[in-house]
């Protein structure tokens, strides 16, 4: 339409200037008694002419380029954070255009974003190139592609979607995730047909309550449990308008009424889930408000180490309300073990998670895994006594007069912290690292030699936990007095890295990491 109206224009002018020949053509040898005529043909073009460029300015905001295309919005680092605050519900795509997995994935999401919009969705569907938009791709970690996230006014972080990746079923998630209202029912006999579905819970409101939004929002953010109201009288049940009925799989039927948001939302979760429940990112997310999440790790894909790790976790989490406990398979929990602290290798272990400052703790893999031990754990992790176990060689029984100490995750902290080192990140099977090594130790006679107040070291990567990210190896790392670290990225040179140390020593560089 754009291009039509801006074709019509010479046209029209034409047809305008065709007119008045005409016209003057009739009145050829005629005296006109208006003397302004052409004045007035003057002020009627450019009339015609003003109107026609209302309307095309029109259509440039109503029809123009808004970087949509058929319901799916492209952002890029500028326009992103106004986009998702604007919206209530968008699921953002992040794709590489080399990427032959987003190369397929594209034709799903467009017919997603079809069906969302014939079924009038409130949610928008927005994808972002990766190779283009560093400033997001780093801010939310995104590292694969294609990788979805949902960003929605339910969570304060976006939220990862795992499932299957076709249009249907992703219209289903986007669906439940971004509903408003809570589903109706017509009567009991749905509850029941409700329950035999295998979800954790329903939840089913009766009547009207005050608490309606919330139980909205629950629905949405509660992904494996089922939500819907019944508001025919004569199907309450015995219950009555206002009562929040909580239908548990594992338990009898518990009914509340609304009093506040809070305490709708610790009814439900309290109540719709066993203490122990198998690890899953709804399972995680619902612990938000928990002191801390306990995550039992073991082979739990075979009922002999299952059964024992549930039951353990069943004898601990009783009376322990403001703690979550779950369960899950080491196979797939391993890096987030490891992460922590733990070294992976010994099962059965226990992962804390404080959900409000993401501090991670590992159970001591040198105490016993028996629930007097593990509940000594608990209680100090409540008490703010916990020590965080690492992961660690054991600590070398060297000289320790030699110019280069041997550090492991043991002892690293009281070893570096609060004073000058400077610290070679190593692997021991590295052919680089064994070439540098005596080039190192030369170092650290030197060092010595000039009576320097720093000490070096060197930490094998591999078997250790880390607070510091190492990309690769050998890497050299100045960490100050101060808490500042900076790398060193001259020769493997005996000259040059003495004079990093020394720059860094007296404050000539802060090439801090």
């Amino acid at each position: 339409p754009f291009y039509t109206i801006l074709g019509c224009i010479p046209d029209f002018l034409m047809a305008k200037k065709n007119k008045e020949a005409q016209q003057a053509k009739d009145n050829k040898g005629k005296v006109s008694d208006d003397s302004s005529s052409s004045g007035r043909n003057v002020r009627e073009y450019l009339v015609v002419v003003g109107l026609l460029l209302c309307v095309v300015v029109f259509l440039c905001f109503a029809l123009g380029d808004d970087n949509t295309s058929d319901g799916i919005v492209a952002l890029d680092d500028a326009s992103f954070d106004q986009w998702i605050e604007e919206h209530p519900f968008t699921l953002v795509e992040f794709y590489a255009p080399w990427c032959v997995k987003s190369q397929d994935f594209a034709p799903v999401f467009e017919e997603l974003a079809q069906i969302l919009m014939e079924k009038n969705s409130s949610a928008t569907l927005a994808s972002m190139d990766g190779t283009q938009n560093f400033d997001i791709i780093e801010r939310y970690g995104i590292k694969d592609y294609p990788f979805l996230l949902w960003f929605s006014q339910d969570y304060e972080r976006p939220l990862a979607y795992q499932g299957p990746k076709d249009a249907d079923s992703l219209a289903m998630w986007v669906r439940k995730h971004s509903m408003t209202n809570l589903p109706r029912k017509s009567d009991q006999k749905q509850v029941e047909e409700a329950r035999k579905l295998g979800a954790p819970a329903v939840i089913v409101l009766y009547g009207e309550s005050d608490g309606y939004s919330k139980l909205a929002h629950l629905n949405r953010v509660l992904g494996n449990l089922v939500f819907f109201q019944i508001v025919d009288e004569s199907e309450f049940g015995g219950y009555e308008s206002g009562d929040i009925v909580v239908y548990p799989s594992h338990s009898s039927e518990k009914k509340t009424k609304f009093v506040s948001d809070e305490q709708l939302h610790e009814f439900i979760t309290n109540e719709s889930y066993p203490p122990v429940s198998e690890f899953s990112m709804v399972n995680f997310k619902r612990m938000e408000n928990k002191k801390f999440t306990i995550i039992g790790v073991d082979q739990i894909s075979d009922e002999k180490y299952k059964a024992p790790l549930v039951s353990v976790l069943q004898r601990v989490a009783n009376g322990r309300e403001d703690y979550g406990f779950l369960y899950g398979d080491s196979d797939k929990l391993k890096r987030g073990i490891e992460a922590a602290g733990a070294s992976g290798n010994v099962l059965p272990t226990l992962l804390a998670i404080n959900p409000k400052t993401n501090d991670q703790y590992a159970f001591d893999e040198d105490t016993e895994f028996t629930v007097e031990n593990i509940n000594a754990w608990l209680e100090s992790l409540a008490d703010g006594t916990v020590v965080k176990f690492r992961k660690s060689l054991p600590i070398p029984n060297e000289d320790p007069s030699r110019p280069v100490r041997t550090l492991v995750g043991k002892n690293f902290d009281e070893n570096v912290t609060g004073r000058n080192a400077v610290i070679m990140y190593f692997g021991s099977t590295c052919e680089h690292c064994q070439a540098l090594a005596p080039v190192y130790e030369q170092l650290g006679a030197l060092i010595k030699q000039n009576g320097l107040d720093v000490l070096v070291g060197k930490i094998e990567v591999f078997g250790n936990a880390l607070d510091i990210e190492i990309m690769e190896i050998p890497t050299i790392i100045f960490h100050a007095a101060s808490g500042a670290t900076a790398k060193y990225a001259g020769n493997r040179e005996l000259d040059d890295m003495f004079s990093f140390v020394t720059e860094q020593l007296h404050g000539h560089k802060h090439d801090e990491l």
